[in-house]
């Protein structure tokens, strides 16, 4: 794993590059992160992935959203479009770095909505999005948002989800926010279900939807303290099959 830091200005972003073993496919494949409490429980299980996709050939990307994690800009700054163009700066550096000719998507969670907007917008690149229990609307997913917030809104609006501030600004973004929604250049698409959601509406930017299901609990929640827990590692590797 080597860690890479791009972007621009104050958008600085701060990822780790996982190069493919030998043979190559020069497919690059990016992976975008859930939100908040979510993106802390599923570390393990998305670092897992990239080491499976690479010693499948695969040169993987993971990186933290501006605002997120150790990428440059305040959490309170929030908004999804940034992490849509900042899903772009990776695509593109996943072309350079690894020399890929095409880039596949992987998104959990909120994650999914992002890496298929991105997607839309980058026919030149990208031809396969993974979206794995996706958040399909965004209004609903805040009501389930602040269904966690134990500390109560501030003055100025602001909830507090597993320690993460969800702002006034951000909340209307993801209420706005809607998968089925999205337009734009079609794409392959693999939707993954594996007990959150047990319905695959899709998303109209898909050409061609595979579904994948799995009997499965989503085990990668981590209830427990950081870095413990089970991966879905049987999931893992059909959704490597899937990429590959």
């Amino acid at each position: 794993m080597i860690p890479l830091q791009f972007g621009v200005g104050a958008r600085l972003l701060l990822g780790v590059y996982t190069p493919a073993a030998e043979p190559r496919k020069r497919r690059g494949v990016v992976i975008c992160n859930p939100w908040g409490g979510e993106a802390l429980r599923a570390h393990r299980t998305l670092r897992l992935l990239a080491d499976l996709l690479a010693q499948d050939g695969h040169d993987v990307l993971r990186f933290d959203y501006s605002g997120t994690g150790d990428s440059f800009g305040a959490s309170e700054g929030a908004q999804l479009m940034d992490w849509v163009e900042d899903t772009e700066c990776a695509i593109d550096e996943i072309l350079s770095v690894a020399g890929a000719t095409r880039v596949s998507v992987v998104g959990l969670r909120l994650g999914s909505w992002v890496a298929a907007a991105a997607a839309a917008r980058r026919p030149d690149s990208v031809d396969r999005v993974v979206m794995w229990e996706p958040v399909y609307e965004g209004r609903a997913h805040v009501t389930d948002l602040l269904a966690h917030d134990q500390i109560g809104s501030s003055r100025d609006g602001t909830a507090h989800v597993d320690g993460f501030p969800l702002t006034p600004r951000f909340r209307a973004d993801l209420e706005g926010s809607s998968l089925p929604s999205l337009s734009g250049r079609s794409f392959r698409a693999l939707m993954v279900h594996s007990g959150v959601n047990d319905s695959a509406r899709g998303a109209p930017t898909a050409q061609d939807v595979t579904v994948m299901r799995s009997d499965a609990s989503p085990c990668w929640v981590e209830e427990r303290e950081f870095g413990v827990g089970a991966v879905p590692v049987e999931l893992l590797r059909k959704v490597k099959g899937w990429l590959g």
